[in-house]
């Protein structure tokens, strides 16, 4: 299966956008008319499908007269350990051109860092990344019974006792320490 992947309907900016996001994350584009799907609902030369295709794909497509544009609350597109911390903070930087800066990239008392950009389209991201194997950024590990990880600390909220997840296993994103520790089983 492949993974997920924004399609955002803008009002009449997906050229524009596709064109950003291609400069921000690099990629092939590509792009459809409304004219040559033979669509009637907006202009003949409004996009009705543009793909990016690299590090990260996404669709966009101008807003037809049915489609309601783009917006979102409550909701955050993760790049948790998607690429190098070199590539994230530029992409972060890119991404907060035109954009606002909700949370600032940064390394955070776990361990990792992250940051929150909302870009110029209204998309929130969430960009971070592992510190190497550092033991005392390893935020992975498990002190004392109490979690450490993506800011939360305390104890397993169902009680259960957890091995810890060695250095090597979903150091590059917070999500594969999850799924890694919760696949690990009883001990």
């Amino acid at each position: 299966m492949t993974a997920p992947a924004l399609y955002l309907h803008l009002p009449g900016t997906a050229a524009e956008a596709l064109e950003f996001y291609q400069g921000v994350f690099g990629g092939e584009t590509s792009t459809a008319t409304y004219a040559e799907f033979g669509r009637t609902d907006g202009p003949g030369s409004a996009v009705a499908h543009g793909t990016l295709s690299g590090a990260v794909d996404l669709y966009v497509s101008d807003a037809g007269e049915h489609d309601e544009p783009f917006s979102a609350r409550g909701l955050m597109v993760a790049l948790l350990g998607a690429a190098e911390p070199t590539t994230l903070r530029t992409w972060f930087a890119a991404l907060a051109e035109g954009g606002d800066v909700v949370d600032p990239l940064q390394r955070r008392d776990w361990g990792a860092s992250d940051g929150q950009v909302r870009d110029r389209y209204g998309v929130l991201w969430l960009i971070g990344y592992e510190h190497g194997t550092d033991p005392t950024a390893d935020a992975t590990s498990t002190q004392g019974g109490h979690h450490h990880h993506a800011g939360v600390t305390g104890p397993p909220a169902d009680g259960a006792q957890h091995r810890r997840v060695p250095d090597d296993v979903g150091a590059t994103s917070p999500a594969a320490s999850l799924r890694a520790r919760s696949s690990s089983g009883p001990p």
